[in-house]
């Protein structure tokens, strides 16, 4: 038996957006994190954690010319990634893998311009995770944790590539050697 679903709208109608009646859902996150991201015509970014596919989605109804590789862990929400694509005329430019970021991403999909990710903000050590098992494992960390998501994230990008993720502050602090690098964006305009 299928799921219920949804299709609802997001910017401004420009793009609908099926998903579950109940687990997990878009937030504004989601839209926040597609405008944070600025890639330029033909360049390839990386969405990690994918879901229904919503900032990919929106990347793509923004930028004429970029395509967006989605990797998701839930097959369901993956489905709906790629049923999502379809339904908005981007399936030529938007794709969904399914994978898990706990083992090392494929080598055949190369490294990326760009990468964007909203990975689960919560530690499995000290969550009280929601009783929709699909929404506990978007919310919480499960076989990879966020150093890995980070790890596999910096893995994926070209040289100079640019990651920008939405996570919660008092997450800032990792658990292991490396910290995070800011990388300042230069005006080419020359001002």
């Amino acid at each position: 038996m299928e799921t219920a679903l949804t299709e609802d709208a997001l910017l401004g109608g420009r793009l609908r957006l099926l998903q579950p009646r109940r687990g997990y859902r878009v937030a504004v996150d989601a839209v926040l994190l597609a405008a944070a991201v600025d890639p330029a015509a033909g360049e390839r970014v990386l969405d990690l954690g994918a879901g229904v596919g919503a900032v990919g989605l929106c990347l793509a109804r923004r930028v004429a010319d970029c395509t967006v590789t989605g990797i998701e862990l839930q097959p369901a929400l993956a489905d709906l990634a790629r049923r999502n694509a379809t339904l908005n005329g981007l399936s030529e430019r938007v794709q969904t893998l399914v994978h898990d970021l706990a083992q090392p991403l494929p080598a055949a999909l190369g490294l990326f311009e760009q990468v964007v990710s909203n990975p689960p903000y919560l530690a499995a050590a000290v969550a009280d995770p929601p009783p929709d098992p699909s929404k506990a494992l978007a919310t919480v960390e499960s076989s990879a944790n966020l150093a890995r998501w980070l790890d596999a994230a910096t893995g994926a990008l070209k040289p100079a590539g640019i990651l920008t993720l939405i996570h919660r502050a008092d997450r800032l602090t990792l658990t292991h050697d490396r910290r995070p690098r800011r990388r300042a964006r230069s005006n080419s305009s020359g001002r």
